[in-house]
């Protein structure tokens, strides 16, 4: 008999892999998008908004006190 923990890990993961899974699809079909003219500026748009929320999401998953990414700076 799986215990509580175990079973939970089993659903999480789950989940995870079918949420992952369609994420990966869905941004394959915006390759799609290739065959179509677009503007430099109108691609980095595409792929700048992909990435800030990429990067929301992976923060999402950061313990709540963890030190966060300080503001830019000439180095």
């Amino acid at each position: 008999m799986l215990d509580k923990s175990a079973g939970k890990s089993v659903r999480q993961h789950t989940q995870a892999e079918r949420l992952v899974s369609k994420a990966l699809r869905d941004i394959r079909q915006i390759g799609k998008l290739a065959r179509y003219k677009f503007s430099e500026e109108e691609v980095s748009q595409i792929f700048t908004a992909i990435r800030e929320e990429l990067d929301t999401v992976q923060n999402m998953f950061k313990p709540p006190n963890a030190p966060t990414q300080p503001e830019f700076k000439f180095q």
